[in-house]
């Protein structure tokens, strides 16, 4: 199975946030993983006005929030080429979630740099000032 692409994660206290790449199957997920850790059924992979599967790419500067009958409280936001989730729970309810997310998701690795800057002055590879 492919993982989800989770491009950055943090939190402050009781909220937290993920920032997630568009993926063809990325909602269907969230859903089985809202059921899954806050036993809430949010249905964002599947669109009722049109009867049939959300295109997550045509979803642009838009929002859903919903909240769990556990206290938590979901809302999604939806970019040109990402998605940002916030959730604002408890601290054992967050740690719940972000072990199972760990397990379908993963964080790709940081692009190394070229060239150290250091005080504005640049260095070659070798450390010496141009």
């Amino acid at each position: 199975m492919k993982k989800m692409v989770l491009k950055g994660i943090g939190n402050y206290q009781n909220f937290n946030y993920y920032i997630f790449k568009k993926d063809k199957k990325l909602l269907e997920t969230l859903d089985g993983l809202f059921k899954k850790v806050f036993d809430m059924y949010t249905e964002l992979s599947y669109d009722e006005i049109e009867d049939k599967r959300t295109d997550i790419f045509k979803l642009k500067d838009k929002h859903h929030s919903d909240m769990s009958n556990k206290g938590a409280g979901i809302t999604i936001f939806y970019g040109d080429k990402e998605i940002y989730l916030t959730i604002i729970c408890n601290n054992s309810m967050r740690l719940k979630f972000n072990e199972a997310l760990g397990k379908i998701a993963e964080m790709p690795k940081p692009k190394k740099l070229r060239e150290k800057i250091v005080w504005g002055n640049k260095k070659r590879k070798n450390g010496k000032k141009k």
